[in-house]
């Protein structure tokens, strides 16, 4: 089986760079950092649209020189994604066929910023030496290299998932957090750029989709259980025992909600059925790419929050780190579908719009008042919160014609409603909204048409009630 070698991928993503839409450039290749060996980590940034400064995803692969699929996932992703920007074609993964839109709303609501790459070092050190070495190539008083992914300052000298000798043919944390170049490439990427609002980290072979925490369970009811407290020390990375890191109860849900689709959508590409489940519950982890960014809005409150996952692609079966034939180029699409997904579930509904040269300035507006006149309310809140934690299925929707028809209509129809704080909404202005979400709702998840179902619910309450009146009973709903 022949991979890309290391060298590769500065050129493939030059490539990329050198794509033109209306002959203005979308892509732009930047140096991420540089290895001890002096190699270039190369990187690549993704995004044309009306924001100057849109919500960024970074997407990594490569952390674990051994694992070969993970770069070629992370650059087959960037380069459909692009393909299909340019050329205005839909794009596949296997089984899984995404409309064109999809690219456009990708490339114009969001920055896409992609380092298939990280470990190029260590990546070479597989190429010629040796197929199994997993850490960097950083050089030590007896040994060499660092896992790069126990090296990020998130409880390093915990212990936990790590070691702290030298030799450790697999997991040497590194003399210090942020002591290896390719991990201060990663943390100067994401201090320097306030806008990144999410990471996924690649890797290979489980067939796992993980989120955080990785040092033990989670748990929403006791704040001052939490990694910053040293009253825990020793006492993290035991499942079933009476230490639990907090999370927001919030942010759990999504992460649930992500990791679930996510894991419905890749099932799509050869029928195969990945995990999504807790860090903690593939084994106890400190010092990596998926915790470190989440935690550092709570290390650092004035930092902005950044939701970081992981993915472990393909499966034992395939090869373990170096699948070959149908079976690589599975893994291949199977990562590929895991990152848009990811991407997806990262954009809000509301931002897309309005950043996206692909809407209609009709509709921005409207999203923009309607958005803004429901943050006011608790009720209102609830409805923004469905268009976060489901932009990437709403965008889909959205791509209907049928839908994208009626949608500005509708919207104008209910932001005078909303506004006339005590004029009825009439049935007809309630049946053209009930039509258009039962338009939104075909062929959408189980989760998207039971939220859907439910404002349907909503707006047969709202017929013929001024919205002083129907607010107070969504609000008493919501808070059941």
């Amino acid at each position: 089986m022949s991979y890309l070698n290391h060298s590769d991928y500065g050129a493939a993503l030059g490539m990329l760079a050198a794509l033109r839409v209306n002959g203005q450039p979308f892509c732009w290749t930047f140096n991420v950092g540089t290895t001890y060996e002096r190699k270039p980590i190369y990187g690549l940034r993704i995004h044309r649209g009306r924001t100057k400064s849109p919500r960024a995803v970074l997407i990594v692969g490569g952390a674990h020189a051994r694992e070969m699929i993970p770069p070629e996932a992370v650059l087959l992703f960037a380069w459909r994604v692009c393909k299909s920007y340019a050329n205005g074609n839909d794009f596949s993964f296997g089984n899984k066929t995404y409309p064109a839109g999809i690219a456009t709303w990708l490339v114009e609501a969001l920055e896409l910023i992609v380092v298939p790459m990280l470990n190029p070092d260590g990546r070479e050190w597989v190429e010629t030496t040796d197929q199994m070495w997993r850490k960097n190539r950083s050089p030590g008083a007896t040994c060499r290299g660092v896992d790069i992914n126990r090296n990020y300052d998130f409880l390093f000298t915990s212990g936990l998932g790590t070691s702290a000798n030298p030799c450790d043919y697999q997991i040497y944390r590194g003399p210090s957090a942020n002591s290896e170049p390719e991990v201060r490439a990663i943390r100067d990427l994401i201090d320097n750029r306030p806008n990144i609002r999410g990471i996924l980290d690649v890797h290979s072979f489980s067939g796992l989709i993980l989120y955080p925490w990785g040092d033990d369970q989670n748990q929403s009811t006791n704040p001052s259980m939490n990694f910053m407290n040293p009253a825990f020390d020793g006492q993290r990375g035991i499942k079933n025992d009476s230490y639990k890191e907090y999370i927001v109860s919030k942010d759990w849900r999504w992460y649930e909600d992500t990791a679930i689709r996510m894991r419905d959508r890749v099932k799509e590409v050869a029928g195969r059925t990945y995990i999504a489940e807790q860090s903690i519950d593939l084994y106890a982890t400190s010092g990596t790419l998926e915790d470190y960014p989440y935690s550092v809005h709570l290390t650092n409150t004035a930092r902005p929050k950044i939701m970081s996952m992981a993915v472990e692609i393909g499966f034992a079966s395939d090869g373990q780190f170096r699948p070959s034939g149908a079976a690589a180029q599975t893994v291949r699409n199977e990562g590929a579908v895991l990152i848009v997904e990811f991407c997806l579930a990262m954009m809000c509904v509301g931002d897309a719009v309005l950043s996206s040269a692909a809407a209609a300035a009709s509709m921005a507006d409207e999203l923009r008042s309607v958005r803004e006149e429901l943050r006011e309310s608790s009720a209102g809140r609830r409805y923004v919160e469905w268009g976060e934690s489901l932009g990437g299925e709403i965008m889909l929707r959205l791509l209907d014609s049928a839908v994208a028809r009626d949608i500005s209509e509708v919207m104008k129809e209910f932001r005078r409603w909303w506004k006339r704080r005590d004029t009825a909404l009439d049935d007809e202005a309630a049946q053209r909204a009930t039509r258009l979400l039962l338009n939104l709702r075909k062929r959408g998840s189980r989760e998207f048409k039971s939220a859907i179902n439910a404002v349907i619910a909503d707006v047969e309450r709202m017929k013929g009630k001024p919205a002083s009146a129907t607010v107070s009973v969504i609000r008493a709903r919501a808070s059941k």
